[in-house]
This record gives C-alpha cells, structure tokens and sequence, in this order.
C-alpha cells in the first residue's frame, strides 16, 4: 500500500519473468492507447512509431540505457500504472508540476515527490502535452537536480497559487500578466543554464 486512495499499487516485477514485458504493455495500452489522458484539461499523447513490436514510448517509460544495451528498469516499470492517474489528478497536495523552459521547448513536470517519482512531457502550442518519459529518482543528486527546475518554473500548478503572496507587481510587469510575461522570462533566464535532468 502506498497511503494514496487514487495511487494504484506498484506492479510485481521482482522477480522479472519472461511474461512481464507483456503484462506491462497491457497496462500501458489500457492506460495510454485504448483512450488518451488527460492533463489539467488537456490531451496527453505520444508519438506513435514502433520499436521492437511496440511503442517506442513504451520503452522509455519501462527500460533504461538504448539498444543495443536495453535493460528492463524494474524502479520505473513497478511504477508504470501510476502515471495515468498522476496525469489525471492535478492539481493535487501531493503533486508539484510545473512548467520550465529548456533547451528552446516548454516541458512539463508531474512530480509525486513523497515517492520519488516524476512524468516528464512536452507542452504544445495548443496546451496539450507529448508524453516523454518518467524516472523513478534512484539517487539524492537527481532530486536536488529536479528541485531546481522546480525553483526556476515558469507558470502552472502550485506556483500560480503562490506567487499573490511571494511577489508584488512591479514597474515593469503587472502581476495579472506575469505568469507568461517577458520580465518573468528575464528574471528566470538566469537559471537557464542549469543542465538537464534526463537526456
């Protein structure tokens, strides 16, 4: 039990047997391919090319390393079933996501942090969002890391509820605007050049 009424419980991969790969990808086409999620309103996809008679995407969200040195990531994979209703349940207490501008794209961090564990997309044009990966965070070094994207977000979830009492308006932007303004922007570039978490 993981102490969430909407978590669902981690998937037995422990011990990995020749069938998980096909229990997983049936979970992954329940969740992802027999009807889209959805986040805070918008549509979740994915692209749809195949690697190795499934998804691509479904590779990423299950495996470490690339061909021909794949390995299954049983942290990740445990937690495949949880990234739907991560999706799904923003805003939420127990999730921080955000927005964050990096390498000249908007991603999207969906961050269960009591659990280590994070959904990472990319932000369209029309607000609807291209799955990307998810990492369960197996080290000390990548939460500090993420906890920094964190800080240098750029406008949804927790922060819009946070910034009336952290900020006052100043001459430049009005606090109205500021979520998306071009100060707000300046003011974060800064931090731009903190490297990215996940390649």
């Amino acid at each position: 039990m993981n102490g969430i009424d909407w978590l669902p419980d981690m998937l037995p991969v422990n011990p990995w047997s020749e069938n998980t790969y096909e229990e997983l990808y049936a979970v992954f086409r329940r969740d992802f391919v027999a009807s889209q999620p959805r986040y805070r309103g918008h549509h979740v996809w994915f692209f749809n090319e195949m690697d190795d008679g499934k998804e691509a995407i479904f590779w990423h969200l299950t495996d470490k390393g690339k061909k021909p040195n794949r390995l299954p990531d049983t942290n990740r994979s445990a937690r495949l079933s949880w990234i739907r209703p991560m999706l799904e349940h923003c805003p939420d207490a127990l999730i921080l996501d955000w927005d964050v501008d990096e390498d000249g794209t908007t991603k999207t961090y969906v961050w269960l942090k009591n659990h280590d564990f994070v959904v990472i997309l990319k932000r369209m044009n029309n607000g609807s969002r291209r799955l990307l990966t998810a990492h369960h965070l197996d080290y000390p070094d990548m939460r500090a890391k993420l906890q920094k994207k964190y800080e240098r977000r750029i406008g949804i979830g927790t922060w819009k509820k946070e910034a009336p009492a952290m900020r006052r308006p100043n001459s430049f932007c009005n606090l109205a605007d500021e979520v998306q303004s071009p100060c707000l922007r300046l003011r974060i570039s800064s931090s731009a050049r903190d490297a990215a978490l996940f390649g």
